[in-house]
């Protein structure tokens, strides 16, 4: 599908027109049935669709008119999504057991013409289904409030707690790192990072008050004809996949490959290394003295740090972290961090006592000592003292 088309339906006949261009709708289909989900393989030109209370799924070529018709299952199906380059339609179906309907999320091969059954956890009351071709995965809104994922393989299933309000969904779609879900709350759309877990409420008009039924988001390079090897799931490379021919994956900088050419490592240097902060990259590094080869040191992500000290006989590294305005230490070749010191300023600075393996920290007017064990003692207060205290260096041979 070669044109930028959309899709629609009034509930039993199914509308196709180039984007913004109303005069040109044309009726595809018309079904003596009621339609209640869609979605389109762009590579194919097909249209595929389900009608209300069978477990039918057709399907019709943009250009019409021959309509398809598979029977996947003799229960209900409620929503559908397509992965073209697969060529496989993922759908969720409706089995009354008792008195309570249990949904069952599926995959049928376009090719083989078989279907496998995804088992699933969390998917209660599904209102809409999506395939997120990125990372290969599906992601459903749930009418108890929560947006539920699993990848296509069944591992992985979460729901984001972030955006679960109690309240019923609708529609869910995926653009890049956002997740677009609406609701039928006093707002029309939650929009959730997933870089960062941060939710967003917006209105689409603040003249439409009902509540959205279906969205998809497109755009030309995340619909493509062709599928390169680092499009989805960044080529399973942990950090850098490289496109071209082949799949190549390469590491950020302090890293190295791992033997399976996916994963990466950072080594740490026993003798004749530097220890070095780089501001710019709020990263921390051992630099090999000969070769100048660079390690990371491997902090927490959202460490910013601003004031560094190395105590080489305990190969402690302190630092001081501007996003939590505190002093934090880790061992080389450890993950443990740990906070040693909260509510310094953005100005502190720190030196090491090697002998003793104190750690001196000035902020704002006082100096305080933080012993091996971890026990703050201030040794300076702001007595007398008319101004902040910038650099401290501790010569520990004259006390």
């Amino acid at each position: 599908m070669r044109t930028k088309m959309v899709f629609y339906t009034n509930d039993s006949t199914i509308f196709k027109q180039p984007a913004f261009k109303e005069d040109q709708r044309e009726v595809l289909y018309e079904s003596a049935g009621i339609i209640i989900d869609m979605d389109v393989d762009w590579i194919s030109g097909l249209l595929y669709w389900i009608e209300k209370d069978n477990g039918h799924l057709y399907y019709v070529h943009e250009s019409g008119p021959e309509v398809f018709d598979e029977q996947l299952t003799d229960s209900d199906i409620t929503n559908i999504a397509v992965d073209p380059h697969n060529k496989k339609v993922y759908w969720i179906s409706s089995v009354l057991e008792g008195t309570e309907n249990k949904y069952v999320l599926s995959a049928w091969s376009m090719k083989t013409k078989t279907t496998e059954i995804i088992p699933t956890l969390l998917l209660s009351k599904p209102s809409d289904l999506e395939y997120d071709r990125l990372k290969d995965r599906l992601l459903w809104n749930d009418n108890d409030g929560h947006i539920g994922m699993i990848n296509t393989d069944g591992t992985g299933e979460r729901k984001y707690d972030t955006a679960t309000t109690g309240e019923p969904r609708h529609a869910v779609t995926v653009y890049k790192n956002f997740i677009i879900s609406s609701t039928g709350e006093n707002r029309q759309f939650d929009i959730v990072y997933e870089l960062d877990k941060q939710r967003l409420s917006v209105n689409l008009h603040k003249g439409y008050d009902g509540f959205v039924e279906d969205v998809h988001v497109y755009e030309k390079a995340l619909q493509p004809f062709d599928l390169e090897s680092c499009e989805v799931n960044n080529g399973d490379c942990e950090h850098v996949c490289r496109k071209g021919s082949e799949r190549k994956c390469a590491c950020f900088l302090g890293y190295v490959l791992n033997d399976d050419n996916k994963s990466c490592r950072s080594a740490v240097l026993n003798e004749k290394y530097f220890v070095v902060l780089d501001a710019v990259h709020k990263a921390l590094y051992q630099v090999d003295q000969e070769t100048k080869a660079i390690h990371t040191i491997t902090i927490r992500q959202d460490n910013v740090p601003v004031g560094l000290a190395f105590d080489p006989k305990r190969k402690g590294v302190i630092w001081v972290d501007k996003k939590t305005n505190s002093v934090k230490k880790i061992t080389l070749g450890s993950s443990d961090e740990t906070a040693v010191m909260s509510g310094v300023d953005n100005n502190a600075d720190i030196a090491v006592d090697v002998s003793s393996g104190n750690i001196y920290i000035s902020s704002g007017r006082n100096i305080s000592v933080i012993r091996h064990s971890f026990h703050l003692l201030t040794i300076v207060d702001s007595t007398n003292i008319i101004a902040n205290i910038g650099k401290i260096a501790v010569m520990p041979q004259s006390g």
